[in-house]
């Protein structure tokens, strides 16, 4: 079972492996605190989001850090929650669907996390003979699991979904998160914990009401 937390703070401040990022089915940055995110990270998340060929809504991607390795944070999941629109397009699955997606991101981030940039590398290297994709294939794998070796996810800060720009009522959202956040932690084991962070006081009221519930 894994430690389940709520905290009233700032995302990037909090001491964890992996956070969570809000963004669109683009994976581009536009206003918000995925946009602070991006600055942080630099120029090199932005490149490595444009390759991943984008993210429907109820999923997420894995990336790096980039430059947020400064503060500790090793790898970053983005997350595409739904736009409310009165509950009539399956909003309740679809926000449950993105806290699933992402936590289980953290379960096999590793095996997840080599195909993906394989597949991307492929895209480069397909026109080359044997020996060289398989010379730049191996270097890749070995890149990646040094970086597997001193990233480790054990740890992971979330965000809430969809409560702000996208306009999912914050109670019925705290209810959703909560129940399916705490349903994957005592299902799981693989981490020390999990922080639900709640920047102001209404979030973090509505988030309280349904922790021990």
């Amino acid at each position: 079972m894994i430690k389940f937390e709520l905290i009233k703070g700032e995302l990037l401040e909090q001491d964890v492996d992996v956070i969570l990022n809000l963004t669109n089915q683009n994976l581009d940055y536009k206003g918000g605190l995925n946009d602070f995110i991006s600055s942080y990270a630099g120029e090199s998340l932005g490149k490595e989001c444009s390759e991943l060929g984008g993210c429907s809504t109820g999923k997420a991607k894995l990336t790096m850090s980039y430059d947020l390795e400064a503060k500790g944070i090793g790898w970053i999941i983005h997350a595409v929650g739904p736009r409310y629109a009165g509950g009539m397009y399956f909003e309740d699955d679809l926000l449950a669907d993105s806290y699933e997606a992402a936590l289980q991101l953290t379960v096999n981030y590793k095996k997840h996390y080599m195909k993906q940039c394989l597949d991307v590398l492929d895209k480069y290297i397909g026109h080359l003979d044997g020996s060289a994709k398989i010379a730049y294939t191996q270097d890749t794998k070995s890149e990646l699991m040094d970086y597997f070796e001193h990233h480790p996810i054990k740890s992971i800060a979330l965000q809430s979904i969809s409560t702000g720009v996208y306009g999912y009522p914050i109670d019925e959202a705290a209810k959703i998160a909560t129940r399916t956040i705490k349903a994957f932690c005592n299902e799981h084991e693989h981490l020390e914990k999990v922080l639900m962070v709640c920047q102001d006081k209404i979030t973090y009221e509505a988030y309280k009401k349904y922790m021990n519930k």
